[in-house]
């Protein structure tokens, strides 16, 4: 009977530390500290800007639910058309996405070379198959 005792406060004790420990750290896990937009990091977007030679444009969204979202609009030097969008992580900012930015900035991917004759047949359209119903 002591052993039966023992174990139920053996448990107990385990429930009461898991309770603890999870509230402790749940919150900085479910809702981390966010990264301010602090003026180095904004340098630091600068300092890209002028390495790719690409400019930046501020703009404001209000979503369905009434957020205002806020972001920039990059563009290349040599812009061919074509757009991607990156989100940034739940505690990041707009800067943490610079890298990316300058990486997709590069004049050998904005404009890509021509291809030649020879690589076309390559890339012919596959037709979809058709299932039968």
């Amino acid at each position: 009977m002591r052993r039966f005792y023992l174990t139920i406060l053996f448990l107990g004790i385990m429930f009461a530390l898991a309770a603890l420990s999870g509230n402790a750290i749940g919150s900085g896990i479910l809702h981390p500290a966010r990264l301010p937009l602090t003026p180095e990091r904004m340098v630091w977007v600068s300092n890209m800007l002028q390495h790719t030679g690409a400019t930046k444009e501020d703009f404001t969204v209000r979503a369905s639910d009434g957020v205002i979202l806020r972001g920039w609009k990059v563009r290349p030097p040599a812009p061919n058309g074509n757009w991607v969008l990156l989100f940034h992580g739940i505690a990041d900012n707009r800067t943490g996405n610079s890298g990316h930015g300058e990486f997709l900035s590069q004049p050998s991917l904005c404009n890509p070379p021509r291809l030649s004759r020879a690589s076309k047949p390559f890339l012919r359209k596959t037709r979809s198959p058709t299932y039968a119903k």
